[in-house]
């Protein structure tokens, strides 16, 4: 009950208006809605700048760092810290959940390192032309722990710490079927491509590569519909510089 960031979240959960920048309100868009409580209107300012924002956010990618991140956010095994040290855990089922982390993190090391393969040794961004090239070696270790973070989000009474168990299950399955598209290249219209950055200098340079799978649409209005339009009631537009 004294944790900031819960009280925080509390704040949110109980606001009646929410002030967001679009980074913020597209990344909850492109989560499934699982960033922000939920809302019942939308207003837009500086909606001229819309389609921009829109195509850094609705298309998929999937990078190593960010699967990193999102298993240390659920717990960090060197610091002990993340959403497991938050709430109280059965022993089986923490037991399940250290080991299937574990599992998720041999997977992405193996996955990311066949990805960076495909590119080269040298970093550089290369157009995928054609499906499969990979193999999703991290589809079964993250369904694994989205079972597994189900059952913890049940097991608890908490109703914030529920929105944030939530919160990490949906994104394991939007990583999950994320990186499913992008290896399938599911997706009509769409352009898709891998990059390898490596890190300069000091000790940074020592790191392993940043490797990403992406994929943006070649036309953004069916995704704006889909994922925007037809999913809240009313939306408000507004801009000085606007134009239809």
């Amino acid at each position: 009950d004294d944790c900031p960031f819960y009280a925080a979240r509390r704040r949110q959960y109980a606001a009646q208006v929410l002030v967001a920048n679009h980074a913020l309100f597209f990344a909850h868009l492109a989560a499934d809605g699982m960033v922000l409580p939920p809302f019942e209107a939308v207003v837009l300012d500086e909606a001229h700048n819309l389609e921009d924002i829109a195509a850094d956010y609705l298309g998929l990618s999937v990078a190593s760092t960010q699967v990193n991140h999102l298993l240390d956010q659920i717990h960090h095994p060197r610091t002990g810290k993340g959403v497991l040290a938050m709430v109280p855990v059965a022993v089986p089922l923490r037991s399940a959940l250290d080991s299937v982390l574990d599992e998720c993190r041999e997977a992405a090391e193996l996955f990311f390192e066949s990805v960076a393969e495909v590119v080269g040794s040298q970093p550089a961004t290369v157009r995928l032309r054609q499906p499969d090239l990979v193999e999703h070696l991290l589809e079964e270790p993250l369904a694994r722990l989205t079972v597994h973070l189900r059952e913890l989000s049940e097991a608890t009474r908490d109703e914030v710490a529920r929105f944030e168990i939530d919160s990490y299950t949906s994104r394991c399955e939007l990583v999950n079927t994320g990186l499913r598209d992008l290896i399938g290249q599911t997706r009509a219209n769409t352009v898709y491509w891998a990059q390898l950055q490596r890190s300069e200098g000091g000790r940074r340079q020592r790191r392993a590569p940043r490797v990403t799978l992406a994929s943006a649409p070649i036309d953004l209005s069916d995704a704006l519909r889909s994922q925007l339009f037809e999913r809240y009631a009313p939306i408000v537009m507004t801009s000085a510089t606007l134009t239809v």
